[in-house]
């Protein structure tokens, strides 16, 4: 009797334990679903908002080129534009002379765009060159002459062979032309700019700062007046 007592305890507990096994079994499966479908629905956000980033950076990027297009035309008309104001302010065939700042030997300056409005006639030189220094002496008589032209010269100091400044000066002034006024281009900036190749060298600028001829070789005076009789 106490035997079969025993017996049914244990398939009492035997089958209790069974039911707890199930119903866990039965909880971890209902589970499982839910954890799959947010698995799920994780991966498949995840390219969406990729393509949204992607979308957005491409949109970005054509209105920044809309932009920097729109910005490059309008930098283009403006150009433009000057250049057609500037166009129409020429009275002389022929490019912008380049402007430019010098000092002398009293070590005043003189820029060509302060004498905007006068004809300009600018010669370029070297104390060494003797086709120069021939014609020095006419050049300073036109100098001195009353008229509305500016005259300077432009010698560039340790160049090409040409004297330092100091000596220079201790040297012109030995000469007494007093009419003449020397600009000194270091480095010979602006005879490059003017594309000088030889001495002398002669620039003709009209009054609208147009560079209205370039002559390289001797120019006497009469020539000289000559040339800027015919520009404007």
């Amino acid at each position: 009797m106490k035997k079969y007592q025993l017996g049914a305890v244990v398939m009492g507990v035997m089958l209790s334990l069974a039911a707890c096994g199930a119903n866990n079994q039965g909880g971890t499966m209902s589970k499982m679903p839910e954890k799959l479908e947010a698995s799920s629905s994780m991966k498949s956000e995840q390219p969406m908002n990729d393509q949204m980033a992607a979308d957005k950076m491409e949109h970005s990027k054509m209105d920044e080129m809309k932009m920097d297009k729109k910005m490059g035309e309008g930098a283009m008309e403006e150009t433009k534009m000057a250049d057609k104001e500037m166009d129409s302010q020429k009275m002389n065939d022929g490019e912008m002379a380049a402007d430019f700042t010098l000092k002398d030997k009293d070590d005043n300056e003189f820029s060509l765009a302060s004498v905007k409005g006068k004809k300009v006639y600018v010669k370029f030189w070297a104390s060494w060159c003797s086709i120069c220094l021939a014609g020095l002496e006419e050049l300073n008589t036109l100098a001195g002459k009353d008229n509305d032209v500016e005259i300077v010269t432009v010698v560039s100091p340790g160049v090409r062979g040409e004297k330092s400044k100091e000596e220079f000066i201790k040297w012109f002034d030995t000469l007494g032309y007093s009419n003449i006024r020397v600009l000194f281009d270091e480095g010979a900036q602006v005879g490059d700019a003017y594309g000088v190749r030889a001495y002398p060298t002669s620039a003709f600028i009209g009054s609208d700062g147009v560079l209205a001829k370039l002559l390289p070789g001797h120019a006497g005076s009469e020539e000289i007046e000559k040339i800027l009789a015919e520009i404007k």
